[in-house]
């Protein structure tokens, strides 16, 4: 990678904490407390403590492999570590996965869209519409991507504050009895839970353009704490709320709630919260599209990044539109975050013992 394009798109480590916020905390937050009650009950506010500390073990993993390679993206050095062949198959791997996440973080927001607000507008109108402005976004740059999370976090912090006095209205008999789940449910609903903190991943392509690169650690792990505060908030609210039985047959939670809220001059807020919701999910959307994008042209030696980009969109909208309904939406979903865990926690583990085997061979 040049080193002059590196100092052009550099970004600072408060703008790395932004994108670690916005790139986990997206479509997840809607449907994770019916997802986490389901399985894990009145004790689901404990697997997302979990997972905030398995996730800080995958941010030091991830750190301790990409400082060997301050200037190189996983696609540069994967080859270095583990040979061509190998390195090729890795590096595809993880643009696949990107990019199939992208394509369904696009679908699962323009159905919530379609359904809640334009129930008449056929989706792969407003798909379009998503991908088109993804594109433009990523043909900007890493820059242009930390400066619209950096805006975006100040904007809609507000809104989320707003949600702080409902926190009066909740039943503590909804969590009663505690710590009743048994530990095998427990470690279920952690696994669901790591899903929505997936944001980490970002760093294996993001990790040469963070200006004080030995402070982005304590950075990510910063942003990794507001994701696991949010998710906390969240979950204890809307469960203490509804009760852990009506909450399994209400598919989008979070926004059902928001309809139990009457703010002065605003009125329901549901209504303007749901316009900021589709920032929160392009910025979810965003940082996968520039992953994949990006991947594909440190992979193929393009010139231009939106050249890759562009042979992507049909590829993500294909994918964004192949599931036939929501139940099948999130089956995939399930599925390539499981791939996603896979790849960031196994790379790390196989990279750093593959380097630690070669030292120690010479």
């Amino acid at each position: 990678m040049e080193l002059s394009k590196i100092k052009k798109e550099q970004i600072s480590n408060r703008q790395l904490i932004f994108i670690i916020i916005h790139n986990a905390v997206g479509t997840g937050f809607l449907s994770l407390p019916r997802s986490l009650a389901e399985v894990a009950q009145r004790d689901s506010w404990l697997p997302i403590i979990i997972s905030g500390m398995l996730w800080s073990i995958g941010f030091f993993l991830l750190y301790k492999l990409a400082i060997k390679f301050p200037n190189e993206t996983l696609i540069s050095y994967s080859d270095k570590v583990v040979g061509p062949y190998l390195g090729k198959i890795i590096s595809l791997s993880y643009i696949l996965y990107a990019t199939l996440v992208t394509g369904l973080i696009a679908r699962i927001s323009m159905t919530i869209l379609a359904s809640v607000k334009l129930p008449k507008t056929p989706i792969p109108i407003t798909l379009a519409l998503f991908l088109l402005t993804g594109f433009y976004l990523v043909s900007r740059g890493t820059k242009a991507l930390a400066r619209l999370d950096e805006f975006l976090f100040f904007a809609l912090t507000p809104i989320f504050l707003v949600l702080a006095p409902m926190a009066l209205n909740i039943n503590l008999i909804n969590f009663r009895p505690m710590f009743e789940c048994e530990p095998l449910k427990v470690i279920e609903a952690t696994y669901l839970t790591m899903y929505s903190f997936l944001a980490v991943d970002i760093m294996f392509i993001i990790f040469p353009f963070i200006k004080e690169q030995k402070k982005a650690l304590k950075s990510s792990l910063i942003g990794l704490l507001v994701v696991t505060l949010t998710y906390f908030f969240i979950t204890v609210l809307v469960i203490g709320f509804y009760g852990v039985e009506a909450i399994q047959y209400i598919t989008w939670p979070t926004l059902t709630i928001l309809k139990a809220l009457n703010v002065p001059f605003f009125g329901r807020l549901e209504f303007l919260f749901f316009f900021l919701w589709i920032a929160i999910a392009f910025t979810s959307f965003a940082p996968y599209f520039y992953i994949s994008s990006y991947g594909l042209a440190d992979l193929f030696n393009f010139k231009h990044q939106n050249s890759s980009s562009f042979i992507l969109l049909p590829i993500i909208a294909f994918i964004a539109l192949f599931p036939e309904n929501l139940l099948e939406i999130f089956s995939f979903m399930e599925i390539i975050a499981t791939m996603g865990l896979a790849l960031t926690f196994g790379i790390p583990l196989l990279f750093l013992t593959i380097i630690k085997i070669k030292k120690l061979a010479k």
